[in-house]
């Protein structure tokens, strides 16, 4: 049978010291979680707003083109009358 040299308190310590350095990383690691989740959060919220930018860009061309394609069913692609529009 094995000899240990420890006592009842000595345990009883280094089980008390053993607890709180688990606690310790538990805490370093859910900071470290949070940091990441913070990270991606951060580069989704970017994507996001380029695309958002990228959408209105869109809309104004599109707008723009379809007001351009209207202004020259009036007027012609020189820009002026066309003799046909009282026609239409």
């Amino acid at each position: 049978m094995a000899v240990y040299e420890e006592s009842i308190p000595d345990l009883i310590r280094g089980t008390i010291r053993d607890g709180i350095g688990i606690v310790r990383d538990e805490i370093l690691l859910a900071r470290t979680e949070m940091r990441q989740e913070v990270v991606r959060i951060k580069s989704g919220l970017i994507t996001v707003a380029a695309a958002v930018g990228i959408g209105v860009l869109a809309v104004v061309m599109l707008l723009d083109t379809i007001a351009g394609a209207r202004l020259m069913r009036s007027t012609g692609p020189l820009g002026r009358a066309s003799p046909l529009s009282r026609f239409r």
